[in-house]
């Protein structure tokens, strides 16, 4: 592929899909409904003493863990909360770009920047996200300070605090913490339980060990699909296309299926690919995307977290290699088809869009995992070393 193809491709593709987000923006987020007021009434209950997890449906209710109550219940008293709110939203996105600049070692002029940033406000799932006013934006700060954690030694303490604090938000994030556990970190695997550990007993200590028993009973909620049109997860989807040919197939069961196996193939990956050392960035870029999809229940802003793989990857690849190049265009096939899916959904009913897209981006993240860049002495991996399965840190990419 000739050397100017790949930058020519992008600037082409980013540019429609900017535009896309911003048809998304004008003409489908304008009349979503807000979930922060379901975060504040529940704040708010919380304060009262009352119970929170009052059930109505997955996609009408309170279904985080009582730590989330830490971080609603005083904004639920803050007169000015929605704005506060999109301004946390709006920072944590702006850190999380900050972040893996600094991780990947990026060489970017400040037009460069400018540009990123653009375009991470004007990708479709990152508008919907500060339109309904969801907690991911804050999640996926998490998720990036503990890749910078697993890249830099230095910022080790604050990378386990900030998964700590993603998985006592959302919980999936706890499959990220295999990456120390893979690399018989104990130090590491310990010191993000023990924040964890924490969180927990500041709960209980405000709100008592009952709101945990509330949540108790609505956590198995968070493993149900929902069969509706907003699920855009791939089992509910094809359930709504061909439902007549799966008569003898429960989208649910399967759903959760699949979700288990593609969970199971990143943790055997993560065994498998000890021995050759490949860079952690790499591996939660796999991770992330295994996140976000394996999940039976799949909103659209959900998808704000591929934001890691869509930035990690691309401002470390090296388009010289074969490998990186296949990554590159399913990478940037991934962004378009998210950005279009809204538009596509409005003529046809359903999310082919955000089906391909994200699968192509977990498809681009699994390549990862073979390229020369991300290997041992590529300068974006980790030495090995005789204490930890990834060792120490033997140079930062760039």
């Amino acid at each position: 592929m000739p050397k100017k193809t790949i930058p020519i491709l992008a600037l082409s593709l980013l540019t429609i899909s900017i535009f896309l987000g911003a048809w998304t923006e004008l003409h489908i987020n304008r009349d979503l409904a807000s979930d922060l007021t379901l975060y504040l009434r529940a704040g708010d209950l919380a304060v009262r003493g009352l119970n929170p997890y009052q059930l109505v449906d997955t996609g009408l209710a309170f279904i985080y863990p009582p730590v989330a109550l830490l971080l609603f219940t005083p904004l639920s008293q803050f007169p000015e909360a929605e704005p506060l709110w999109l301004s946390v939203g709006l920072v944590s996105l702006g850190l999380t770009e900050a972040i893996l600049l600094y991780a990947t070692r990026a060489r970017w002029n400040n037009l460069h920047v400018v540009g990123l940033t653009f375009g991470i406000l004007l990708f479709a799932p990152s508008l919907e996200e500060l339109t309904v006013g969801q907690v991911n934006n804050l999640v996926l700060l998490g998720v990036a300070a503990f890749l910078l954690g697993m890249v830099d030694d230095r910022f080790s303490w604050v990378g386990d605090f900030g998964l700590a604090v993603a998985i006592s938000l959302k919980i999936s994030p706890i499959i990220l913490a295999a990456v120390p556990v893979a690399a018989m970190d104990v130090k590491r695997s310990l010191r993000i339980v023990g924040f964890i550990g924490l969180f927990v007993v500041a709960s209980v200590l405000f709100f008592g060990f009952g709101q945990w028993m509330e949540f108790a009973h609505v956590l198995p909620w968070i493993f149900h699909d929902a069969p509706t049109p907003f699920n855009e997860a791939l089992l509910p989807t094809l359930g709504r296309l061909v439902g007549p040919l799966l008569v003898h197939v429960d989208p649910p069961a399967t759903g959760r299926l699949l979700g288990v196996l593609l969970i199971t193939l990143w943790l055997v990956s993560l065994l498998a690919l000890r021995v050759r050392h490949i860079a952690p960035g790499a591996l939660l870029s796999l991770g992330v995307a295994t996140m976000t999809i394996s999940s039976p229940l799949v909103w659209f802003h959900h998808l704000v977290f591929l934001l890691l793989p869509v930035l990690y990857l691309p401002l470390t690849l090296d388009t010289s290699h074969k490998t990186d190049q296949v990554m590159a265009v399913l990478l940037l096939a991934g962004i378009v088809a998210i950005n279009a899916s809204r538009l596509v959904e409005t003529r046809i009913g359903v999310p082919l869009g955000a089906i391909a897209g994200y699968f192509a981006i977990y498809v681009a993240s699994g390549v990862g995992l073979f390229s020369p860049t991300f290997r041992h002495g590529s300068g974006n991996c980790l030495e090995p070393g005789p204490k930890k399965g990834f060792g120490k840190l033997s140079s930062l990419p760039g």
